[in-house]
């Protein structure tokens, strides 16, 4: 039996919220040769033999979220606030450094939604907060 490469789709059922979640499994080759319109032609030649830095001992995989069902209705459409307790802080895009960046406006916003739930309430209210930027390879975002 041969083993399955990425990408990879699949759905996790979460009965408790009546949701179904959708996901794709990715590695860096798969995501890049998926989207090749986004990057450069020596880009896609690494991509495709795995090469710099697409080296085996270079890649890891991660997730892309698709969407999630209500389950208990069944044409329900696929809403990424209703994610678990996540949805949130994709729909406001305050992971990692995102909290910082966009237009003037979105980030007061951004800042706004990350006081109401006490992150940086003791800082200088001019100073951005970062509380979803992890200084780990990998994690959360």
């Amino acid at each position: 039996m041969g083993k399955a490469t990425p990408p990879l789709s699949f759905s996790y059922e979460e009965p408790r919220r009546r949701q179904c979640l959708h996901f794709i499994l990715w590695d860096r080759p798969s995501f890049v040769l998926a989207h090749a319109d986004h990057y450069d032609q020596s880009t896609l030649r690494k991509a495709r033999s795995k090469h710099r830095a697409f080296q085996p001992d270079r890649n890891h995989f991660f997730l892309e979220f698709t969407g999630a069902e209500n389950m208990a209705e069944a044409n329900s459409p696929r809403d990424p606030d209703g994610l678990l307790w996540f949805g949130d802080l994709l729909h406001y895009d305050v992971l990692g450094r995102k909290a910082l960046f966009g237009t003037p406006e979105e980030v007061q916003r951004k800042q706004a939604y990350l006081r109401s739930w006490g992150y940086g309430a003791d800082e200088d209210p001019e100073a951005g907060t970062l509380p979803f930027q992890a200084n780990h390879p990998g994690l959360l975002t």
